[in-house]
């Protein structure tokens, strides 16, 4: 928008009044509109990093509309209950809230998973009273869609979980069009909501990206599990490799499974085990050691989210696994980082190619598709 203004010699007073009003008129209006193309980021606590890291990264690959840093007080009660108040002006403007739902420690105090859900409703609430624009909810780490489906270790009689967040998420600010995740647990938990558009955002072309070329040389990519050779299957498919193997397990229990057999070779070979989570990370390394058992080489693990709950450092450390490249989805737990086996990547330029997705109308399967290597 621009305007020209010029006084004529015979302009009086009053017009020149006029005249000076139309162009504050119009340099205000000027400023309404940048103001107004920028995009409010607000973000739970367990997210605070990961939102200035997006925010800087969409900055510096120069982003159509920017992202901007929206003043909160988001935080917790002394009882533990959590509490937001929006110090920015909202109406009307359109806001982006990241939030991850996993377990947080912030100094001394360390936030529960449902800690950080709670918040981010109460989030989404505060922001629905203050008559906010919301373009999307991005979840880096989603929590609570591991059980998407009926099954206990006795009976089926148990919770979904996953549609429970869902439509938690969308009775609190159904004006919300739109949420997405990165690399869900399983693709089915997009149809458990209902009154919003849920997309996965896929992240294996993002790590195959930063893996160094060492650690994928003529390896097999191999599946944990036959719940993830889709998984598999696309990392292969980005890395430019031929062979895929599969490894078939028993589960014990939830969160454990003994390896029995695998479906293709890895003698001699390096191999690349592909998991969308670590948690306690009993279960990959039971992988790892009938692995090597099996005659593989080099073990190298790549997944999306780390959780390294419990015990799972030390496991690694003891275990066959010689390298795990991690996305940076859940704020690393102490001792993450220092880990001489785990090299931690950042998913901030993800995420800020799927917003800048999103305000352009356009599908998030794009950000997982192979370029030519």
């Amino acid at each position: 928008m621009r305007g020209f203004f010029f006084y004529p010699p015979t302009m009086d007073g009053t017009a020149r009044f006029f005249v000076g009003c139309g162009r504050a008129f119009m340099e205000k209006a000027r400023e309404s509109e940048g103001v107004m193309n920028e995009i409010l980021v607000f973000s739970n606590t367990a997210a605070h990093a990961q939102a200035r890291q997006v925010i800087a990264a969409s900055a510096a690959a120069g982003m159509n509309g920017s992202l901007t840093p929206g003043k909160a007080e988001v935080g917790f009660h002394n009882d533990g209950e959590p509490w937001v108040e929006i110090l920015s002006q909202v109406r009307g403007r359109d806001c982006v809230v990241i939030a991850t739902i996993a377990p947080f420690a912030q100094g001394s105090v360390r936030h529960s998973v449902n800690d950080m859900a709670m918040q981010m409703l109460i989030l989404l609430d505060a922001l629905r009273n203050a008559s906010a624009r919301i373009v999307t909810v991005v979840f880096p780490y989603l929590g609570y869609l591991r059980q998407d489906r009926r099954s206990g270790k006795v009976t089926h009689r148990t919770a979904v979980s996953a549609r429970v967040i869902a439509e938690a998420v969308e009775a609190v600010n159904h004006r919300t069009p739109h949420a997405c995740a990165v690399e869900i647990h399983a693709l089915q938990v997009e149809a458990f909501f209902r009154t919003m558009s849920f997309e996965n955002i896929p992240a294996l072309r993002t790590i195959a990206d930063q893996l160094p070329a060492e650690a994928h040389r003529n390896a097999v990519v191999v599946s944990p599990d036959r719940g993830g050779v889709d998984r598999a299957a696309a990392l292969k498919e980005h890395l430019g490799l031929q062979d895929l193997a599969i490894v078939y397990k028993s589960r014990i229990e939830p969160g454990k499974a003994k390896a029995e057999r695998i479906a293709g070779d890895v003698r001699g070979r390096d191999v690349i085990v592909v998991d969308d989570m670590i948690d306690t990370a009993g279960t990959l390394v039971s992988a790892a050691s009938f692995l090597r058992a099996e005659g593989a080489a080099r073990i190298t693990v790549a997944a999306c989210h780390g959780l390294f709950s419990g015990p799972a450092l030390e496991r690694i450390a003891a275990s066959d696994i010689d390298r795990i490249y991690v996305l940076d989805t859940v704020p690393p737990a102490p001792g993450v980082a220092e880990h001489p086996k785990i090299t931690v990547l950042p998913v901030a330029p993800l995420l800020a190619r799927a917003i800048r997705s999103i305000r352009q109308g356009e599908s998030l399967r794009s950000l997982g598709k192979s370029e030519p290597r």
